[in-house]
């Protein structure tokens, strides 16, 4: 009797202790509690982050800050616990050269990856990534100061080695003890709304070599050529139902803006070739005729285009009405330089009005089915539903059926999560390939 009793004793115990070994779902603070074991206490955390490459589903995501200035959030440790998607493997260097990011080994730790210093973009930064149970994967990025060589050879902030710490430390995972989230649940430096978005000043295309970089890429797709600046002289009727069209962004006869570049033009340069021209546009304006236009319309219009005045104007009027508030609007929308380029792109085409077929109506038919960036969706799935909506526009249009702008060029570098728009870029559109190998200067 006595031996059994020992056993029910032994028993018991085991089940009284352990409930306490029992382990539960991973949280932000969990997240947080353990990488500060490691990189010591931030100035703030909380469940906010940039979402670095858009690759992972439903993720668990806490984000440090360290040594935060005025407008300035600081230097940002990052921890990333999801599944990968389908299409993704960023753990793999060799299946994902050139994606993501510019260098990628594969170490003892884990994979590290890293981006250099972009004077025109962001400082650089870097990843340790390292499988975890059931298929996920944990990430822990670092951003802080510019970043010029390989981060095993500098003394960062926060090293490589403090980062596969923390990705190697076995407390994070799908699941963890009760202990280490009760803990997390305590943190005094946790916050529940830090807008890093809004925060960290939004960058990209508005730099001069992002913005060369845009006007090549537009003048591929509407003239075939990355040599845009050649396109001042350029003026034809594509047979879109607007008229001529012409310059380096596309002006047209019959919707307003072509007559308003030869108004300013004008204003400038009074008695030029095209000055005789005005009451024409004016009568053709909201049509695509030609009467009072023609072929001596077309020889002014290539002789004025030698004049630096009236590129001058062309350009003061493609930054006004297309370039400037397509970048605004996709800063607003917390989106990085290829989510202003999308916008900008489709303002170009089909114009920055807020009807359907126009920009305004685009985006709002995107918004149906994707959050922005500032509103806390993801990037990718944003700018996947604006490049849907706006592919179901062109079709509508015999002029602009041909999708290749998008699908061989915008999605492209979706696909390859290519936010930045960083050189080398590869896209093709119409057929024809082009390629751009390094910043411009």
């Amino acid at each position: 009797m006595r031996r059994g009793l020992g056993i029910l004793l032994i028993v018991a115990t085991l089940a009284a202790t352990g409930c306490d070994d029992d382990e539960v779902p991973i949280t932000p603070q969990a997240l947080a509690y353990v990488a500060a074991d490691h990189a010591g206490t931030p100035a703030s955390a909380s469940a906010e982050s940039l979402d670095w490459f858009d690759a992972f589903e439903d993720p668990v995501i806490a984000d440090l800050r360290y040594g935060p200035e005025k407008n300035d959030p600081g230097d940002s440790l990052t921890i990333t616990l999801g599944t990968l998607d389908a299409e993704t493997e960023l753990v793999d260097c060799d299946t994902t050269e050139g994606w993501y990011t510019h260098h990628c080994v594969e170490t003892d730790d884990g994979t590290l990856r890293w981006n250099t210093d972009d004077p025109e973009e962001d400082p650089g930064a870097v990843f340790a990534l390292v499988p975890k149970s059931d298929g996920q994967i944990v990430m822990v990025a670092f951003a802080g100061p510019r970043l010029t060589q390989d981060p095993r050879d500098v003394d960062l902030p926060v090293s490589v080695e403090t980062l596969f710490d923390i990705a190697n430390d076995d407390r994070i995972d799908v699941t963890t003890t009760q202990d280490v989230v009760d803990a997390g649940a305590e943190l005094d430096y946790w916050t529940d709304g830090i807008e890093l978005r809004s925060a960290l000043r939004v960058t990209g295309l508005d730099r001069p070599a992002r913005k060369e970089i845009a006007m090549r890429l537009v003048s591929s797709a509407e003239n075939s050529t990355l040599r845009w600046r050649r396109q001042y002289t350029y003026l034809e009727d594509i047979g879109d139902g607007r008229g001529y069209t012409g310059g380096i962004i596309g002006f047209c006869s019959g919707t307003g803006d072509l007559l308003v570049v030869v108004r300013r033009y004008t204003d400038a340069q009074p008695g030029n070739p095209l000055a005789r021209f005005i009451p024409a546009l004016e009568r053709v304006n909201g049509t695509d005729s030609h009467e009072g236009l023609g072929r001596p319309f077309v020889r002014a219009w290539h002789r004025a285009a030698h004049d630096p005045a009236f590129r001058r104007v062309q350009d003061a009027e493609r930054d006004r009405v297309y370039f400037d508030p397509a970048v605004r609007r996709a800063k607003q929308d917390g989106l990085r330089a290829l989510g202003q380029f999308v916008y900008y792109d489709a303002v170009v085409m089909h114009g920055p009005g807020g009807d359907a077929s126009s920009f305004g109506g685009i985006r709002r038919a995107a918004l149906r089915h994707a959050r922005t960036p500032a509103e806390g969706g993801s990037e990718g799935a944003y700018l996947d539903a604006f490049l849907d909506a706006r592919t179901r526009v062109m079709k509508q249009e015999s002029a602009h059926e041909d999708t290749s702008r998008i699908d061989t060029a915008q999605r492209r570098f979706l696909r390859e999560r290519n936010f930045g728009l960083r050189p080398p870029l590869t896209w093709h559109v119409y057929g024809d390939r082009f390629h751009i190998s390094r910043e411009p200067r």
